[in-house]
């Protein structure tokens, strides 16, 4: 599962990613836990399933640098151990960023179950 998220630290002061979570809220309310493809696999899924496009923005990861006052585009891949049935009915997508301040900043994509 792929999926963008742009970050708009307004005002805000450099954030430098410690941990980046995604997770899954399946059509139950539950959430589970993805585990995050890196930008080589992601480039390796992408060239040898051409029916999903490209990838525009490179992967956020652990350790970046996000400036204050930036606006920030990143691509954000997991896999997730549940069937294609139950992804496809998934209610949200979720993305966590921990700071290496501790502060954790929760982004939240909610969808309409049965799309």
């Amino acid at each position: 599962m792929m999926n963008r998220f742009m970050s708009d630290e307004q005002g805000s002061p450099k954030m430098s990613s410690r941990m980046v979570d995604v997770k899954i809220r399946l059509a139950d309310g539950t959430e589970i836990d993805g585990a995050p493809v890196t930008q080589g696999d992601l480039d390796r899924f992408l060239d040898y399933y051409k029916a999903y496009g490209g990838r525009y923005n490179p992967v956020v990861h652990t350790k970046e640098r996000f400036p204050g006052g930036s606006l920030t585009d990143r691509t954000v891949a997991a896999s997730f151990q549940r069937s294609v049935a139950d992804i496809e009915k998934r209610r949200g997508f979720v993305l966590e960023l921990e700071d290496v301040d501790g502060v954790v900043t929760r982004i939240t994509q909610m969808e309409t179950a049965g799309k």
